[in-house]
Parts: structure tokens; sequence; C-alpha cells
């Protein structure tokens, strides 16, 4: 499990997942979790794995299990 993933650079990302799938692709039925909070503008990391997460809901065979509690876009922090 990778947790507050919003703070990893692309870059950082990157390098955390090439030390983490090598570990990971002996074991049978394994998961990979990536927990975080949305993050900034510079979260890039976290912010291809939303975009990723959001199009493999769209595809029941694409291996990627997306759960996302968020208020709808251009809503206010009031509003909810």
């Amino acid at each position: 499990m990778l947790d507050e993933v919003f703070a990893h650079s692309a870059e950082a990302g990157e390098d955390l997942m090439g030390a983490i799938k090598p570990a990971q692709i002996t074991l049978p039925d394994r998961q990979l979790w990536l927990v975080s909070p949305m993050g900034t503008r510079e979260s890039e990391f976290l912010h291809q794995w939303v975009e990723a997460g959001r199009e493999a809901v769209k595809d029941p065979g694409a291996g990627v299990a997306y759960f996302e509690w968020s208020a709808p876009d251009g809503c206010e922090k009031d509003d909810v």
C-alpha cells in the first residue's frame, strides 16, 4: 500500500513503481493500493492514476479497482 501518493512527483512515482513491480511479480493474487487525497496541481503521479482509474470503471476487464469520494466538479466546499 502506498499512502499519501499526492506527495510524489511523476518521476518519483515511476521510481516507486519500478521498485514495487518486480517484488510483487512472484506473488499470486497481488494487489497494490494507492491511497491519497487529491493533492495539488503538482501531484502528477496521482493524477495519472486518477485518470486511469476513471477510465477503468468503464471497462470491467481493466484489472483496476477505482474508488473515489469527492464532491461533483464545480461544487463549493460549503455546498456538500
